[in-house]
């Protein structure tokens, strides 16, 4: 999903198959905008201006019915104001109580409900032209001034800010931390590592360690495999162990490996399985093994 600059207009592309919708224009609300982000239910927000925020559903329309095509347009549009307050919105982000955030071009963030569009608060005390808003993993909310400096704002404190000046100009337009895409997605992801064995003689795969975090309802898994050649393990060719799991429960490693193939080369694949509330952190990994001669 993509939004515009002070037109409040939406387009959207299926990721899997290029499809793009037609332009989704505001229905009923401001048609400003300036910043754009995405709440945990998939919904759109724009920071319009002095018209406060506009949200967009695309799945759903004014009448609560669901729709099956989220790029034909046809969703519910709704505006909330400033209160009253001096405001020129832009960008934002969501956090995991629920709340979305707002940068103001006056000076500090606005915090609003995200089911209800209720307005929260207004944090004031960043100062300068706030352009873009997060939330990182602790909960604390982030706004960034253009006038040198980044600022924290402690949820539920009006008086608690810290200021870290970062150099001149910073600029941003929407959520910066990654915590949108946390609290908006699934919670899982993979990364991949290929590893070379002996280069004179075949290699004996001996074990595998991991050390990480893992909040509850969180796990980390790795899978071994190895191949004859770099291209058959890239091809997805070859032997495999595992996985083997490291959750709050239970810490396995070091796990041994038994029956691998003495090939040189190995793929060590780790799952991160997260929720919106909390993702695992792989710190460190350890593979050992012997080289025959």
């Amino acid at each position: 999903w993509s939004g515009t600059l002070s037109g409040g207009t939406i387009a959207g592309i299926d990721s899997r198959t290029g499809r793009a919708s037609q332009i989704i224009r505001p229905v009923g609300v401001p048609a400003r905008s300036y910043g754009f982000t995405i709440d945990p239910q998939d919904r759109l927000w724009v920071g319009a201006q002095a018209s406060g925020v506009n949200r967009y559903n695309p799945y759903q329309d004014g009448d609560g019915n669901r729709i099956q095509d989220p790029l034909a347009g046809g969703g519910e549009w709704r505006n909330a104001s400033c209160g009253g307050i001096r405001c020129y919105l832009r960008g934002g982000g969501a956090d995991a109580e629920g709340r979305m955030w707002f940068s103001n071009n006056y000076g500090g963030l606005l915090s609003y409900r995200a089911e209800t569009l209720e307005l929260l608060g207004n944090y004031v005390g960043i100062q300068g032209s706030v352009m873009g808003a997060g939330a990182d993993s602790s909960g604390f909310i982030w706004g960034v001034s253009g006038t040198g400096y980044v600022g924290r704002v402690t949820p539920g404190r009006m008086d608690a800010f810290d200021r870290v000046t970062v150099g001149s100009g910073p600029y941003t337009y929407s959520d910066f931390t990654g915590f949108n895409m946390r609290t908006a997605s699934a919670g899982a992801g993979q990364y991949k590592l290929p590893i070379n064995g002996c280069e004179n003689g075949p290699t004996n795969w001996l074990s595998v360690a991991i050390t990480g975090l893992v909040p509850p309802r969180t796990a980390i898994s790795v899978v071994a495999r190895v191949a004859e050649t770099a291209e058959a393990l890239g091809e997805g060719e070859g032997d495999s162990a595992g996985p083997f799991s490291l959750t709050p429960d239970d810490d396995p490693f070091p796990v041994e490996f038994e029956g691998l193939p003495e090939h040189r080369f190995m793929m060590l694949s780790f799952g991160l399985l997260g929720h919106q509330e909390a993702t695992p952190l792989l710190r460190s990994f350890n593979v050992e093994f012997q080289c025959r001669r």
